[in-house]
């Protein structure tokens, strides 16, 4: 576990309009993400459909973005009712709603308590999340309760800070910005 001592991190203080303008882009980046960085938003993804827990119904996806990580998936009715998608962007949670009315949606901070029972879930997932959270061990803390004690699994895809590919993609993120923002 994190040394407590450090988390959690500090947050500035955003005012209404940098916070709606902040989740616009955050909604653009998420729908030009997979044509853009398709081979690595494949690799994120299929990590976690090869790596999930046989036999398993529910799945808390955390910081769902636009729905993308159901792409991915081949689940039958039973493992979509108990697939809940959770975002903190109200904008990103509509689109999920409007996109895939068969999943719950929830609007939430993965960081702080969440409105599921103990031991509730098979799955959690986390792709491309952990590292923009101040509070991290707060949601370790939260996902440890939420996980199913005996068969449930954590599955988080995170970037490799430093790696040529992190790297790369990282010069075109800011460029993006960049460009966005003239």
């Amino acid at each position: 576990m994190p040394n407590a001592s450090k988390w959690p991190k500090p947050v500035t203080i955003r005012t209404d309009e940098q916070r709606r303008i902040s989740d616009d882009w955050m909604q653009y980046f998420h729908q030009i993400c997979d044509s853009r960085f398709s081979a690595v938003t494949k690799f994120n993804h299929q990590y976690v459909v090869d790596h999930s827990p046989r036999g398993f119904l529910s799945t808390l996806d955390v910081g769902a973005g636009l729905g993308e990580h159901l792409n991915y998936e081949q689940l039958d009715a039973k493992q979509l009712a108990a697939y809940v998608a959770l975002e903190l962007r109200h904008n990103m949670a509509n689109v999920i709603r409007q996109q895939s009315p068969t999943i719950q949606v929830y609007e939430a901070d993965c960081q702080k308590r969440m409105p599921f029972q103990d031991n509730h879930f098979d799955r959690v997932i986390a792709i491309h999340v952990l590292e923009h959270l101040p509070n991290l061990p707060g949601f370790l803390t939260e996902a440890y309760r939420l996980l199913n004690k005996q068969t449930g699994r954590l599955l988080v895809v995170i970037p490799c800070e430093g790696g040529l590919g992190y790297s790369l993609g990282r010069r075109f993120i800011v460029k993006a910005n960049i460009r966005t923002a003239i």
